[in-house]
């Protein structure tokens, strides 16, 4: 069993190499068409799109968000394979001769600083909606409904004894009023909403660059010294290896 984990982890160490040049190429692509303008530019586009009686979502970044989400979540899988690997290839204990494993050892431990980095950067982006939606609720029309009570009194003809009299009866009715009310625009709370969304249009981009030079440095690193990656004693002794 633990010869086909071996034989895993490097098929898919393969099969990384093979997909990262398309990878890395589609990532800059986005990065290329998100850059083109300055965030000033950014600011003023979204200032134009916020409609500030009736807030909306902002259709760009979160598209981007989308977009990011799903590189950096795949980046950290994509590591942990090369972890994975580079674990796998350790040779058992011995005395001496053991520069290559310390070499195994030094990029392992830069593969998981950058793993972790992404990581660090992807769970961050669970807070955008959450903090756009508690500035929108600010701006956001609120409808009000009281119950209101009311006291009528009815006056009715009685007969008593062969004689009339007036009995007063009072009654009491509740029905509900509802008022809409539209809240003063405040330009600082537009202001905030399109600060928040301009500060996520650079982390989304900045969460990007990082997720292309994880990948860039970590394949830089395992192809320049994948000898060693592969037979860190050597060809006449080391590890289990299925290259």
């Amino acid at each position: 069993m633990f010869e086909q984990l071996v034989s895993a982890a490097a098929n898919d160490i393969i099969q990384l190499e093979e997909q990262l040049p398309r990878i890395i190429s589609e990532i800059d692509a986005r990065l290329q068409s998100v850059s083109v303008q300055s965030l000033h530019e950014v600011e003023k586009a979204f200032a134009a799109a916020l409609n500030a009686t009736t807030p909306t979502t902002n259709e760009e970044l979160g598209q981007l968000l989308s977009y990011t989400r799903n590189e950096a979540a795949k980046c950290v899988m994509d590591l942990r394979k090369i972890e994975r690997w580079i674990v796998l290839n350790i040779p058992k204990v011995e005395d001496g001769n053991n520069f290559g494993v310390a070499v195994q050892m030094e990029i392992n431990k830069m593969v998981v600083e950058r793993r972790t980095k992404v990581k660090e950067l992807f769970d961050k982006l669970a807070d955008y909606h959450k903090d756009r939606g508690a500035l929108l609720k600010e701006m956001a029309c609120k409808t009000l409904a009281d119950n209101i009570k009311s006291t009528t009194k009815l006056v009715d003809d009685e007969t008593k004894n062969g004689e009339e009299s007036k009995a007063t009866k009072t009654s009491t009715k509740t029905h509900s009023e509802q008022k809409e009310t539209t809240p003063m625009v405040i330009p600082d709370q537009v202001a905030s909403v399109v600060a928040l969304d301009v500060g996520w249009y650079f982390h989304l981009v900045f969460t990007l660059e990082t997720v292309r030079d994880a990948y860039v440095a970590c394949v830089d690193c395992i192809t320049k010294n994948r000898a060693k990656l592969e037979r860190p004693k050597g060809d006449g002794a080391g590890g289990m290896n299925m290259f």
